[in-house]
């Protein structure tokens, strides 16, 4: 059973030490799973692959904090609910953040398909990065929406009192990247 943190009783320092060092390891987790994909995409298919990873990486980022605004802005209202012990308001926050961050997933989606040649451009594509950036941009938006919940979640199961959670939850995510990427570039 799982030890939980009086929030209203613990020590500030061991509260800001728990939750700011698992959300320190999760957003560099977070910036690894960028490094790993360049190191297997450079390894495999070369340096136009690499390029044009670099050029989508700015779309990925808008939708991170878009998810990030969310997450932020629901834990606020979920942690006063808490403190409160309203729990039909927290549960709220949390089923009302899923929806909004769903939606919004899918119009960052709906933006993708429809502005792509100005965006890929306005973010530096070449002619020779093109092809290789819009077929990046594609996979990608297929799962933007999942992208946009997952990480507005995030900020929530952190605000549940489960910071270690969040940050497997992210150390998992990032060792099935580290697995399944050779396995995706270099077999399939």
């Amino acid at each position: 059973m799982k030890k939980e943190l009086d929030m209203g009783k613990e020590k500030f320092i061991k509260l800001l030490l728990t939750f700011s060092v698992s959300c320190v390891i999760s957003l560099l987790v977070g910036a690894l799973y960028n490094i790993v994909d360049q190191i297997f995409i450079g390894q495999s298919v070369g340096y136009l692959d690499n390029a044009a990873t670099n050029v989508v990486y700015p779309f990925t980022v808008i939708a991170l904090a878009v998810s990030l605004l969310i997450g932020d802005g629901t834990t606020a209202l979920f942690s006063l609910s808490l403190g409160k012990k309203d729990n039909k308001t927290a549960n709220k926050c949390v089923g009302n953040s899923i929806i909004i961050s769903f939606l919004l997933g899918i119009i960052i989606t709906l933006i993708g398909v429809i502005f792509k040649e100005g965006m890929l451009s306005l973010f530096g594509v070449t002619k020779n990065t093109y092809g290789y950036a819009k077929d990046y941009l594609n996979i990608i938006l297929i799962g933007m929406p999942f992208y946009v919940v997952v990480n507005t979640l995030n900020s929530v199961i952190r605000a549940d009192n489960s910071p270690k959670y969040a940050m497997f939850a992210t150390l998992i995510g990032a060792l099935l990247n580290i697995i399944l990427d050779p396995i995706f570039i270099f077999v399939f």
